[in-house]
């Protein structure tokens, strides 16, 4: 079950990272840090808890509250990245 857990959660740091690094070349480096630890503690903090221990699934729960975290950072930085926000920051 943590290998599939893998599986969701290096993909969706692979599309996390492109969209960060990307951001931060284009001179857009505060949104994504914001962003970083508001999902961080917000998405990854909030449901380990839920899903480690309120709903008891352990480190299962803990592993996919981290891909989630992945999956929303890069879901959120992809939305920005397309809507150009970062184009006034450019060099």
């Amino acid at each position: 079950m943590l290998l599939f857990g893998s599986l969701l959660l290096e993909s969706g740091r692979a599309f996390n990272l492109v969209f960060i690094s990307a951001l931060k070349a284009a001179g857009d480096v505060k949104f994504p840090v914001q962003m970083g630890i508001l999902s961080m503690w917000g998405v990854g903090v909030v449901m380990s808890y839920v899903l480690g221990i309120h709903w008891g699934y352990g480190v299962l729960g803990a592993w996919l509250a981290v891909a989630l975290d992945e999956w929303v950072r890069g879901l959120i930085m992809a939305r920005r990245w397309h809507k150009q926000k970062w184009v006034r920051f450019t060099l």
